[in-house]
């Protein structure tokens, strides 16, 4: 029993700190006033990120509480690995959006410059999208059939 509550706290850990790392990624992306439409369409894949995390985040705090039942269901999902994969995903592109918006501010358009640089790292993106997708997807499909009432 003990393992499993380290287990689900374990996950639940890392599901609350991937949830701020897609939440502040979104809050930047959206502060990018003129940014190009490739980068405004991340927010609608971060917002359904953010909240499929929040929804395994509550799931994951009542599973806790009733007593842990699940955890050899999310070991096969390997759940633990897959919110691992979304923050280091996010905090990666955090880190690669942010040096290639160094010259915008939210209070300004979005400069020339970084118009360009953000035009050059376009597979980047999409390398991103694709990664952030397939996690938000394992999440999905295991909050849907782990989690959904027999």
């Amino acid at each position: 029993m003990a393992d499993s509550l380290s287990a689900i706290a374990s996950i639940l850990t890392l599901t609350e700190a991937a949830c701020v790392g897609v939440k502040s990624l979104q809050t930047f992306v959206d502060g990018l006033r003129n940014a190009p439409s490739r980068v405004q369409t991340l927010t609608k894949d971060l917002d359904a990120t953010h909240k499929i995390l929040k929804e395994l985040e509550d799931l994951l705090k009542e599973e806790k509480e009733a007593g842990p039942t699940l955890v050899p269901f999310l070991d096969r999902f390997d759940i633990k690995s897959v919110t691992e994969a979304t923050n280091q995903v996010v905090d990666e592109f955090k880190s690669t959006i942010e040096k290639c918006t160094a010259r915008s501010t939210a209070a300004q358009e979005f400069s020339a410059r970084d118009r360009l640089t953000v035009t050059l790292q376009q597979s980047r993106i999409g390398r991103f999208k694709t990664r952030l997708n397939a996690s938000r997807s394992t999440i999905q499909y295991t909050v849907q059939i782990g989690f959904s009432p027999n």
